[in-house]
């Protein structure tokens, strides 16, 4: 009784095992009918082989097989794949064709290419410029195209400069010279000449014999009437400190002064000495020369009487013919010099009045 239970088990694990064979062993495309047909075969048939696969040593024929047990619900094997409906494949959707291109309006010369690596976009024909003569010289595989149809710049032209000789050049009409008329006014000439100081000073500090204590614009401190015209005008100022040198005076202390003394005491002087009638007679600059000379105290005797006759010619060498004038430098007075120069000048221009003798 154990052998046949064994023989049972056996057998059934011969089915079990060729059924398992046929499903996976690559039966599933045939149909039922067909396996079932094959296991007959196996069963009754008591050939040991068999073209599916047979039991681990063949199996015992002597009794029959029982029917196959139902396999198991096997896994529905995966419906065969269903046979790939002409796949309609969900066309892809037709892309959109793009829009067939719209044909690129080709320029005139589209079937020239222009040169050039990327040669895809053709430049719009460039305007037809005549080519100057004289190429331009830029060369290069990239740009030369370029500069080519670019006139060059002409350079500039140099300015002609009228070429005229030397000679012929249009000078300039030579401004007449300019006769710089003399200064007249009288009190200008003196106050150039003598400056202005607002500290008594030695004005000839180099001559022994002379101690010419001077302030202002030539205000001399040691003349008899110098402390009463002093006081007179410049009140309140303490006139011993300022002629010691401890104590200064204003500019406008010092135009006081000089103007007191040009108008009351040296012009109505000079005009005395030369004379009313030749006085008012002169130019204005022979005046201020006649006063400038007074000013200063050199116009002596012999000049004097010179003027007065109307001898011009010799006026202006006697009036130099004086000491200081002579020795300015020594004396440390060099501003003498010019200042009788100057006076010199003005008396000389008296010669083309001189009136003839007959």
């Amino acid at each position: 009784m154990d052998i046949y239970k064994l023989l049972r088990v056996v057998v059934i694990f011969c089915v079990i095992n060729q059924g398992l064979a046929w499903w996976g062993g690559g039966g599933g495309s045939k149909s039922k009918s067909s396996s079932r047909e094959t296991s007959k075969k196996s069963s009754s048939s008591g050939s040991s082989s068999s073209k599916r696969g047979s039991g681990i040593w063949g199996g015992s024929r002597s009794k029959p097989s029982k029917p196959a047990p139902k396999p198991q619900p096997k896994p529905k094997p995966k419906p065969p794949a269903p046979k790939p409906k002409p796949e309609v494949k969900p066309q892809p959707r037709p892309k959109p064709k793009p829009p067939a291109p719209k044909p690129k309006p080709k320029p005139a010369d589209s079937g020239k290419r222009k040169s050039g690596w990327w040669g895809a976009k053709p430049k719009p024909a460039p305007k037809k410029t005549p080519e100057p003569t004289p190429k331009s010289k830029g060369s290069g595989w990239f740009w030369s195209g370029k500069k080519k149809n670019v006139p060059p710049k002409p350079k500039p032209k140099p300015k002609p400069i009228p070429e005229t000789p030397p000679s012929s050049k249009p000078k300039p009409a030579p401004k007449p010279k300019q006769i710089t008329k003399p200064e007249t006014d009288i009190k200008k000439v003196i106050e150039k000449y003598e400056g202005m100081r607002l500290k008594a000073y030695d004005a000839q500090p180099k001559n022994p014999k002379v101690h010419d204590t001077t302030i202002g614009i030539g205000f001399n401190l040691n003349r008899p009437d110098a402390e009463k015209t002093f006081k007179k005008h410049v009140p309140g100022v303490d006139f011993n400190k300022v002629k010691s040198g401890e104590q200064t005076i204003t500019k406008e202390q010092a135009r006081a002064l000089f103007n007191h003394d040009v108008d009351n005491i040296y012009e109505p002087r000079a005009r005395n000495k030369v004379g009313k009638d030749v006085y008012d007679k002169l130019p204005s600059n022979v005046k201020a020369a006649v006063v400038n000379a007074v000013y200063r105290g050199d116009l002596g005797p012999k000049t004097t009487n010179l003027i007065k006759q109307g001898k011009w010619k010799e006026v202006g060498k006697e009036y130099l013919d004086h000491n200081q004038y002579k020795n300015a430098d020594k004396l440390g007075i060099p501003g003498v010099k010019t200042r009788m120069d100057w006076n010199k000048e003005q008396f000389d221009t008296m010669i083309k009045q001189e009136t003839p003798k007959q």
